[in-house]
């Protein structure tokens, strides 16, 4: 889901003197409304665009055939607030609290679940291949991290070790260790089998696309000396895999980079695992 891709995509590239915020490391931030988090709840698309993040929830959960977690911990989790700026009144909430619309007051009318086309739409690959194993470039030397990336230069990881599928667990890929500046926006793209120079072609549309990284700017502190912060993706990959017919122990994962300033210090795994 683009959620972050829209805050960028809709925030203003430069802003007005006028309208720059400070962040927290003292440095004004003029890609402001949707483009910086420390101004995003003033844009009037922020309302819009959580409130269609809240639908597709809904839908994933209840024609989708999602299961959310069920972890008590989780759950129970609450949050204290002020619900009303003219009168405030602090008020605590817990996550299971707000995961039902109903309890919130509010349902979807049948008429805006009736037609919804992009369900079943499958995405179309952007390499042909025969087979679909393996990409038809040659293998890519072995990679020593930590990886620093440079904008729309893929960068092919390759021989990612695949286990063998467990149960009904999902395949996920996961790559941690993601430095990135928090104080601009940041955004990778994440391929499986693609060859290099098609992979700054690649997005959502194709069988390939694994997934993104993306990070808002935003107000937070700067980590202490380094002046970044580390983030983590974990990217369910089995439909990716059956859409290229990817059968083989290992995989190659294509990163290509949509920002700079962006290292990946730790090595690629795949790995099982049961989110429920």
């Amino acid at each position: 889901m683009a959620h972050s891709a829209m805050h960028v995509w809709t925030g203003k590239s430069k802003g007005d003197p006028g309208s720059c915020t400070m962040g927290h490391d003292g440095g004004e931030k003029c890609s402001n409304d949707m483009g910086f988090l420390g101004s995003a709840g003033r844009d009037p698309v922020f309302y819009s665009h959580h409130s269609n993040v809240d639908r597709m929830w809904h839908l994933w959960s209840t024609k989708l055939g999602g299961k959310g977690f069920d972890d008590a911990e989780w759950l129970d989790t609450s949050f204290v607030f002020y619900d009303n700026p003219a009168d405030p009144r602090l008020v605590r909430i817990r996550i299971r609290d707000v995961l039902d619309t109903r309890n919130l007051g509010y349902t979807y009318d049948a008429e805006s679940e009736a037609a919804l086309p992009w369900i079943n739409s499958k995405p179309t690959q952007l390499a042909p291949r025969g087979g679909g194993a393996s990409p038809a470039a040659p293998r890519a030397a072995s990679l020593v991290f930590p990886l620093a990336l440079t904008p729309d230069q893929a960068v092919v990881v390759p021989a990612v070790p695949r286990p063998a599928k467990e149960g009904n667990k999902l395949q996920v890929l996961v790559i941690e260790g993601i430095e990135f500046n928090p104080s601009t926006s940041t955004k990778l793209d994440v391929a499986i089998n693609l060859p290099k120079e098609l992979a700054p072609k690649v997005g959502p549309q194709h069988s390939e696309y694994a997934g993104s990284f993306v990070s808002v700017a935003s107000s937070k502190e700067k980590g202490a000396g380094t002046g970044t912060l580390e983030g983590k993706i974990t990217l369910v990959i089995d439909d990716v895999l059956a859409d290229i017919g990817a059968s083989g122990e290992t995989v190659d994962v294509v990163i290509v980079p949509r920002t700079g300033d962006i290292k990946i210090n730790l090595p690629l795994r795949i790995q099982n695992e049961d989110f429920c």
